[in-house]
């Protein structure tokens, strides 16, 4: 049995969602795979900025090191990978980033992707990201859908209305939801395509690969 934890890095979720969490996470594993949600005990409600990030580091770095002997793998709990250097260079069980995982995969197989992130301010800081995978010549474009991680996660449906709202003129092969939040829900929801495009799922990418690292 492989033992894989979900760390969630934040602390806006109440037990009901992180239940429901663990429920969809069992759903989506192979059956020899047993994971398990994870949450700090502090940090920041949801990751929205640089700042939020910087905030969590040393918390899952903390984290880490205390649990590290419990799990065969982790992901990252947040699209753009916090602290994903920091820890890959403190323990050797292999930790993974679902931000980095998702981008890799839409590139293997199109040409073309693009982003969907929170809000405005984030699109510059997803634009770097991209550049520092060396995707930059692979980014169609990035866009906002101006809503708060906990709206995604606690208004589904309204969450969803205006992530179709916001990219009904994408003509990009791909979309790559750059949150969990929308991740979560898109896997529940079975949402495969949007439009015309292809959904890569940061958070169904990031448990194969987990999988497939160390089985």
């Amino acid at each position: 049995m492989v033992h894989l934890y979900y760390i969630l890095p934040i602390t806006g979720l109440d037990e009901e969602k992180k239940n429901s969490r663990q429920r969809l996470l069992e759903a989506l594993t192979t059956k020899d795979t047993e994971i398990k949600l994870v949450s700090v005990e502090r940090g920041p409600k949801a990751i929205e900025s640089e700042e939020d990030e910087e905030e969590v580091i040393p918390v899952l770095i903390d984290f880490v090191k205390k649990n590290e002997e419990k799990f065969d793998a982790a992901i990252l709990g947040c699209f753009g990978d916090p602290g994903l250097r920091k820890l890959r260079t403190m323990t050797d069980k292999l930790i993974v980033g679902p931000g980095r995982c998702s981008l890799a995969f839409a590139t293997s197989n199109f040409d073309k992707f693009s982003i969907v992130t929170i809000s405005k301010k984030e699109i510059p800081r997803m634009r770097n990201f991209v550049r520092r995978m060396g995707l930059k010549d692979h980014l169609e474009s990035v866009i906002s859908v101006d809503l708060a991680v906990l709206d995604i996660t606690y208004k589904p449906n309204m969450a969803i209305k205006v992530f179709k709202e916001k990219t009904k003129k994408l003509e990009t092969p791909v979309i790559v939801p750059g949150c969990m939040g929308f991740a979560f829900l898109f896997a529940e929801r079975k949402i495969r395509k949007v439009w015309d495009s292809v959904i890569v799922n940061p958070l169904t990418t990031a448990i194969r690969f987990a999988e497939v690292f160390i089985k």
